[in-house]
């Protein structure tokens, strides 16, 4: 499923900086395709070396504050979310 998902046009509506948007896209397409959240999981699946992937997701955890960015596209008045 995830093949049919466009995550760099996903990512750029929740983040307004494009390079944070390109990191997060691989991120999200390695985190489903490992269908784990673990750190360790995507950074393997992730081209290049691991242990720099560790590093790249923990840096950009660090910076894009994930809770809120997650929030952006929900509807406020909603009751339920």
């Amino acid at each position: 499923m995830s093949e049919y998902i466009p995550m760099q046009a996903f990512r750029q509506y929740l983040c307004d900086d494009e390079e944070q948007a390109e990191t997060a896209a691989l991120i999200l397409q390695a985190i489903l395709g490992t269908r784990s959240p673990r750190l360790s999981d995507p950074s393997h699946r992730m081209s290049g070396n691991p242990g720099a992937n560790h590093n790249r997701i923990q840096r950009l955890l660090a910076k894009a504050e994930p809770k809120t960015t997650l929030q952006r596209p929900l509807w406020e008045e909603a009751k339920h979310v």
